[in-house]
């Protein structure tokens, strides 16, 4: 960040939405004991954690009587950190994985047994055995 851009942040951090909230909720005589870098910090290390930045970000409410009832329609990137929900899903995600292949496996070499069997050659001395003799039987 060059310096001309830091010294704009920080004449501007006192006048910062979130900013002015915590201060307000601060006694009148710490309020002024912060320096501009601090609150600056101060922002940065809570913003983190904050869930308030939405690329898609819809809240309203609908009056239906003597009700009313809210709505909140958020979307954008995932910025969370949960290491060990991360390391569940690619458990899952590997088992999934793992057992679609095996099924396209067996798909896969049952059509190969249908077919080398309704051509009539056999890979196996003797495998076709009685299930294609009963397939034919049958239609």
């Amino acid at each position: 960040m060059a310096k001309g851009e830091k010294q704009k942040i920080l004449l501007d951090i006192r006048q910062d939405r979130f900013v002015q909230r915590l201060l307000k909720k601060l006694p009148e005589d710490m309020r002024d004991s912060f320096t501009d870098e601090q609150l600056l910090r101060l922002k940065y290390a809570i913003d983190m954690t904050s869930w308030g930045i939405h690329e898609i970000d819809i809240r309203g409410f609908v009056g239906i009587g003597r009700w009313k009832y809210y709505y909140v329609l958020l979307m954008g990137k995932d910025r969370r950190r949960n290491k060990r929900l991360d390391m569940a899903l690619r458990v899952t995600e590997i088992i999934f994985l793992t057992l679609a292949i095996f099924v396209v496996c067996l798909a896969i070499l049952g059509l190969i047994f249908l077919l080398q069997s309704t051509l009539g050659f056999e890979i196996v001395e003797g495998g076709a055995g009685g299930l294609i003799n009963w397939i034919k039987d049958s239609f």
